[in-house]
């Protein structure tokens, strides 16, 4: 390096560590340029697989709601079936009760 010319060395710093634009050689801000296009390819198609992964991820959630409200629903039925049966059974051994104290006080 020692025996170049200044111009010389400028044009090699250049090539080394470009300062603008235009400093860069030949095709390397085309590269840059494809590899900075490919990369944004690649997140928007990464962005829109994510969107479609939450997507699914509602509907399922949605189905496991709706299953949820259904059983929810059967139980509530058994449990107001169950509820009406012992009401049943009570009313008629009160009736019974008071048949049979009625039958032994006459």
């Amino acid at each position: 390096m020692a025996n170049c010319s200044y111009a010389e060395a400028e044009t090699m710093y250049r090539i080394k560590w470009p300062q603008k634009p235009e400093d860069f050689p030949g095709g390397a801000i085309t590269d840059a340029d494809k590899h900075g296009k490919l990369a944004v390819k690649n997140a928007q198609a990464k962005v829109a697989e994510l969107e479609a992964t939450l997507r699914t991820g509602r509907y399922e959630h949605v189905d496991i709601k709706l299953a949820l409200g259904m059983e929810i629903a059967t139980y509530t039925k058994l449990l107001d079936s169950e509820k009406n049966q012992l009401e049943s059974r009570i009313q008629n051994m009160s009736v019974h009760t008071n048949t049979t104290t009625r039958y032994q006080m006459g």
